[in-house]
């Protein structure tokens, strides 16, 4: 096998097997202290696997201090929030319903598509920008593709992994529904999925990220 090719396998392998291992290594009392999830993010090499379990152990957070139960983690959960988040930014929409495609039109079609038999799917939806600043905020794109600051003449800075679903789960607690998903005694497990993309509105480094909830009882799964 060429050097080139075995180095390409190998590192995808790694990446995989850590990604499988993040929610083993990790959780909600200890993620903080980790380095990894302190990584700033850079668009060319964006870690959605990252990004979705820094997601779930905040999540995990805000209930453990809210005195309610811990949310298991479950991939197949993990792969519905994903289609559904590249769903929405493929065609270009932001809704809990698919009206481009019949097949995934709902959070439990998703989640059925994504092998689950026994969906009671609760859905949280939300876009955020990868860099420091809202949509209100000023900015011109300087020499060297950096987003500056006409304020300051200084480029905004990238959220880390960590900072970043600090503040998508900030939006999310400031939303009634969303709250109520998040805090909700009727949920199990909690799979989330993130999705880089360049939001067309803004032409701003953004990603779209799908948590996928399920409630009153623990998943019946194909590949269990």
């Amino acid at each position: 096998m060429h050097k080139k090719s075995l180095y390409i396998l190998i590192s995808f392998i790694c990446s995989h097997l850590a990604a499988q291992d993040i929610y083993k290594l990790h959780n909600h009392t200890n993620f903080r202290k980790s380095d990894t999830f302190k990584e700033t993010i850079e668009p060319e090499v964006f870690d959605a696997a990252l990004l979705n379990a820094c997601i779930f152990f905040a999540t995990n957070e805000i209930r453990a201090k809210k005195r309610l139960p811990i949310l298991a983690y479950h991939k197949a959960l993990e792969d519905a929030s994903e289609m559904h988040s590249q769903d929405m930014v493929n065609d270009n929409f932001f809704n809990h319903i698919n009206h481009f495609n019949t097949a995934r039109k709902t959070p439990d079609d998703r989640a059925r598509i994504a092998g689950i038999n026994n969906p009671y799917i609760a859905e949280n939806i939300i876009e955020g920008f990868v860099i420091k600043f809202n949509k209100k905020v000023e900015f011109y794109v300087g020499d060297n593709g950096e987003f500056i600051d006409p304020k300051t003449g200084k480029p905004f800075e990238y959220h880390t992994y960590l900072s970043l679903s600090d503040k998508l789960l900030s939006d999310w607690m400031d939303s009634e529904g969303h709250r109520k998903n998040i805090l909700s005694e009727n949920g199990k497990q909690l799979g989330c999925g993130a999705v880089f993309y360049i939001n067309p509105q803004h032409a701003v480094p953004s990603v779209m990220v799908t948590q996928s909830f399920q409630w009153f009882e623990e998943i019946q799964s194909e590949n269990e």
